[in-house]
């Protein structure tokens, strides 16, 4: 009977099963435990050595920091530092959290190993997840997921649907080829993309990881794009390369298409399976600038960008003659300001993007493995 780290009592059996290999033995290895009676093995038993490895698995000293800075990433902070890291390791390992706000104790978690509350409040209470300092470190933060940036812009923006909606249809479709995600449309079972990603450039070079970039091409990039521009001046169709899935625009202008020999203006949502219905409350187009800045960059939005939106606005004020149009005009602008697609404060430096210099090849011989991709039906196994 043992005590282990985590409180546990277990009863284990002081043995050591070794293997004897070759005619005389000379070659020995200790058995690996098990549960299963190899000669007369039981169903009982699988299910008793299945449960004693993942378990073993959950509760090694591995666990609490892998699974940690997993979910720190997913809160926003691609980046943690190691205190960080240790913290809500800790929180995890312990099952228990405690905060304080200065002048009231705040308890999190039942103290069990694992508890989820313990380590959720450790993420959102430290401060290096409240302090908005962090925000203009360059560090800090992350790309927001794409398929985040979307509905992020559905839900402030007050998407609601059209009497075309009739729950007949998947909403979104084929997001994943689009814009790189799509729940329960991972391309293999390690997710949509690695945690330790490092894109080529600046981060790398800095040793800093950003998972999200994995998913960034050029084709989901001009896909997030004509997506965004698509839903805001026609709702979510399949128009311009829209995300919905219904085929009653097919292909065309963003700005309109002919339909039955009439053409489908900005705004006209009668096709859709639904709009962004927001409608500003500002009077003044800086008023709607700073309220639109609230609502799709948690007031992030640099006063550069801000200028240049209240300039759009006037223009488009100008030229339609109407405030709706106006809006939309300066929603695309938004949904493209840097500001909109991270978590930090994005800072302009007036000063062309440094290109990392070409690799010239090396004169030593090397070897490499070509993978030939067929897409199709092949029976390869059976072929080799």
């Amino acid at each position: 009977k043992v005590t282990d780290e985590l409180r546990e009592t277990k009863y284990l059996k002081n043995m050591k099963s070794m293997i004897a290999i070759g005619k005389t033995g000379e070659f020995k290895m200790q058995n690996p435990s098990h549960y299963i009676d190899f000669a007369s093995p039981h169903l009982r038993d699988i299910y008793y050595e299945v449960d004693a490895t993942i378990d073993n698995i959950f509760k090694s000293e591995n666990t609490a920091p892998f699974i940690s800075k997993i979910l720190i990433q997913r809160f926003g902070i691609t980046n943690p530092s190691p205190r960080y890291v240790e913290t809500v390791s800790n929180a995890f390992f312990d099952g228990f959290y405690q905060w304080t706000d200065g002048t009231e104790a705040f308890s999190f978690g039942d103290k069990k190993y694992g508890n989820l509350a313990a380590t959720a409040a450790a993420i959102l209470l430290d401060r290096e997840a409240m302090s908005v300092l962090v925000d203009a470190d360059p560090a800090s933060g992350s790309l927001r997921e794409p398929l985040l940036k979307v509905m992020a812009v559905m839900k402030s923006l007050e998407y609601t649907p059209t009497a075309q909606d009739r729950n007949e249809y998947t909403k979104f479709w084929k997001m994943e080829s689009k814009i790189g995600q799509m729940p329960y449309e991972p391309p293999d079972q390690f997710s949509f993309y690695r945690n330790d990603y490092m894109p080529p450039g600046g981060l790398s070079h800095a040793g800093l990881v950003s998972p999200e970039a994995g998913t960034l091409t050029m084709y989901t990039s001009v896909m997030m794009t004509s997506g965004l521009f698509a839903m805001i001046r026609n709702g979510l169709s399949d128009l311009s390369n829209g995300f919905g899935r219904i085929s009653i625009f097919g292909g065309g202008s963003v700005f309109k298409k002919l339909w039955n020999s009439e053409y489908i203006l900005a705004g006209d949502y009668d096709k859709s399976m639904g709009f962004l219905s927001y409608n500003p409350s500002g009077s003044t187009p800086s008023e709607k600038v700073d309220e639109l800045a609230q609502l799709l960059t948690g007031g992030r939005l640099s006063g550069r960008s801000r200028k240049i939106l209240t300039t759009a606005y006037n223009n488009a004020l100008s030229s339609y003659g109407d405030h709706a149009n106006a809006w939309r005009e300066i929603l695309t602008l938004a949904v493209t300001t840097p500001d909109f697609h991270t978590s930090n404060l994005a800072k302009m430096i007036d000063q062309p993007r440094t290109l990392a210099p070409p690799k010239h090849p090396k004169d030593s011989s090397y070897k490499a493995i070509v993978v030939i991709f067929l897409f199709g039906g092949l029976d390869s196994y059976n072929l080799l």
